[in-house]
């Protein structure tokens, strides 16, 4: 027994080295103060979680955001996580700070759901310690900070399968509630694409696991299963339901084999399985020389995972198939169309083909090779002492590798973000709204941060964090009359001074009265007000409390389902006002006119999700009584 061993007990072992490795590699954040930045995340979720934590702080529930797109639903959209726990982090730290440290959180959280999983399937302390360092600090995790959700949503892969593993080999009620608030969790943690993978590896892991049962002990475990699918589908309904509606009036486009195959890994680019900055990085001097960006692509888990993965991998095949089978095809998927089962699977699978870069597949690779990593150094003939050795130089390595993965900077930084008054307050459209990406998220080399936040104020969605309201936006999943209204501006120029008069009359119908290209802005004159036909006595997002100073009440923000209007508390149809907006007629003498958006979806969503949760706590309560689902 190692001297490690006796000072500290098994349990914590694998824990403590988690934590260490945490500390240091986010010693950034976690130290100095510093917070993450670059890409994706001054672009769009930072943005969205300031306007979060405001309408939190205020005590609302934000179901609407009036300030992307001419307004559209929060809740409903697939890339924000109202309900998931991490949004208690914007209630007691500053936005930029709460999502540094949900980062930190999360890539701790999948280790220890890791380490988890393998000392569940009886693997050593060191084994199960070596596969927890080589999937949470690995580049395929650890790179994808610059997307919350889906950093938080790969986070619950281990999770998952502990679950699904405790409901199999213990066969309690409390196995079959943790099983469900997981994939709860999982499914609010708000990544469809990673969700879809996870859903893929799991069916592939139970199918694993029921063959080795006798056929009349299958059909009791696979009810238990499905019962915990939909405890947990049904507890994360409050977001999914308004999500669906949204989808619904939403452009997501069908897209086509080559628009998916947007990031893949080229062939000449396995080599950074071995030798990740072997095609550069952009945070060293050279940069990175390979194709697309260096995210996408990054799978490194550590030489000594990889060695011990492939080689007992195939050494020990029956033993490992089922992990060397899903690293293999998740690979062979991630090559995208160039290799073949891509072109396949986008076309058989369902949910595939909804979904860009097949190079995220990677995910699964690396945490099917982390496992592998685990029983190879399970079966390695070495003292245990010498096993945490390896385990500790794997630590080293992946630490030094993976901080140069999120540039970071100090938070005052991004405040210069926040436009200084006077700020526009009526509604801006940009003509080059992607301009400034080029200068925040340069693929090649990470810039200075002073650097690529300057001029980036307007760029959208940026203005979000002043609360400037605006026509268009960066959202992925945008909603189609919006979005058809944008097209038909056509072609734009680069400048303001270039809009034709159609176009200009075009912005000024969508109520846009400062339009901002690429070296000047521009005041339109004859912008549509934003309410016509009354007087503005009190808003918040989602809820407008108008005087009405005509028979008809112009609202010009989006007009989407979950809209309701009262006039002097009787309820008033809603009619479309073109282009994309809302009106009502008021009966006359009329004192006060309101329009609240309170989605049905929302209502009933919340209503089941709460059943559920109801559900699954008695559940997890079960096991202080040791029930089994078998009785």
């Amino acid at each position: 027994m190692s001297r490690f061993s006796r000072v500290v007990p098994p349990a914590l072992q694998g824990g403590l080295l988690l934590l260490l490795g945490t500390l240091f590699l986010f010693f950034e954040v976690v130290v100095r103060g510093r917070v993450l930045y670059y890409g994706d995340l001054t672009l769009y979720f930072l943005p969205e979680l300031d306007f979060l934590r405001g309408e939190l702080r205020a005590g609302h529930v934000p179901l609407w955001n009036p300030f992307i797109n001419c307004g559209q639903p929060f809740v409903g959209n697939p890339q924000t996580w109202v309900l998931y726990p991490s949004t208690l982090l914007l209630l007691l730290f500053e936005t930029s700070r709460a999502n540094a440290l949900s980062t930190v959180l999360h890539v701790f959280w999948a280790g220890w759901g890791t380490l988890g999983f393998l000392r569940q399937q009886r693997l050593s302390a060191p084994a199960a310690a070596l596969g927890a360092v080589a999937f949470a600090f690995g580049g395929a995790l650890v790179s994808k900070a610059q997307f919350p959700n889906m950093l938080q949503a790969m986070a619950w892969l281990p999770w998952l399968l502990w679950a699904t593993e405790g409901v199999l080999t213990q066969r309690t009620l409390g196995a079959v509630g943790r099983l469900g608030l997981c994939v709860g969790l999982a499914l609010l943690a708000a990544h469809a694409q990673v969700t879809l993978m996870q859903l893929y590896l799991l069916l592939g892991w139970v199918g694993f696991r029921l063959r080795s049962l006798p056929r009349s002990e299958r059909l009791r475990p696979l009810g238990a299963l499905t019962l915990a699918a939909l405890l947990g589908l049904c507890l994360a309904l409050a977001q999914l339901l308004p999500v669906v509606e949204y989808a619904l009036a939403s452009t997501r486009p069908h897209l086509s084999l080559g628009a998916a195959n947007r990031f893949y890994l080229p062939w000449r680019e396995l080599i950074l399985l071995v030798a990740p900055n072997a095609l550069g990085n952009p945070a060293l001097a050279t940069g990175w020389q390979g194709k697309g960006n260096f995210w996408e692509p990054c799978c490194y888990i550590g030489l000594i995972p990889l060695v011990l993965g492939v080689y007992f991998g195939f050494v020990r095949r029956r033993a490992t198939r089922f992990w060397l089978l899903a690293a293999a095809l998740s690979l062979w998927l991630a090559l995208g169309r160039y290799g073949g089962l891509y072109f396949v699977a986008f076309y058989v699978l369902p949910g595939v083909k909804q979904f860009h870069d097949p190079a995220r597949w990677l995910y699964l690779t690396s945490f099917a090779l982390a496992v592998l990593a685990a029983q190879g150094l399970e079966q390695v003939r070495l003292r245990e002492s010498g096993k945490w050795l390896l385990v500790l130089i794997t630590l080293g390595e992946l630490v030094c590798f993976s901080r140069t993965l999120n540039p970071t900077c100090a938070p005052e930084q991004l405040k210069t973000l926040v436009s200084r008054p006077p700020a526009p307050t009526e509604r801006v459209f940009h003509l080059r709204p992607f301009q400034a990406w080029k200068q925040l998220a340069p693929y090649k080399r990470y810039p200075e941060p002073a650097v690529a936040l300057s001029g980036a104020g307007m760029t959208p969605n940026v203005p979000l964090l002043s609360r400037v309201p605006q026509a268009g936006g960066y959202e992925p999943v945008a909603r189609r009359d919006v979005t058809e209204a944008l097209k038909a501006l056509g072609t734009l120029p680069p400048d303001p001074a270039g809009l034709t008069p159609t176009q200009t009359k075009q912005l000024e119908a969508l109520g846009v009265r400062w339009v901002y290209g690429s070296r000047a802005t521009r005041r339109l004159v004859s912008t549509l007000p934003r309410i016509a036909g009354a007087t503005l006595l009190a808003e918040r997002p989602g809820v407008l409390e108008l005087q009405p100073t005509a028979s008809v009440v112009v609202v010009r923000e989006t007009h989407a389902a979950g809209w309701r209007a009262w006039a002097d508390g009787i309820p008033v149809p809603i009619i479309a006002s073109p282009p994309v907006f809302m009106e009502v007629s008021v009966p006359e003498g009329t004192k006060r006119v309101v329009f609240r958006y309170e989605p049905l979806s929302w209502r009933v969503g919340v209503f089941i999700s709460g059943g559920a949760g109801c559900i699954l706590v008695a559940l997890m309560l079960s096991m202080l009584r040791n029930k089994t689902w078998q009785s």
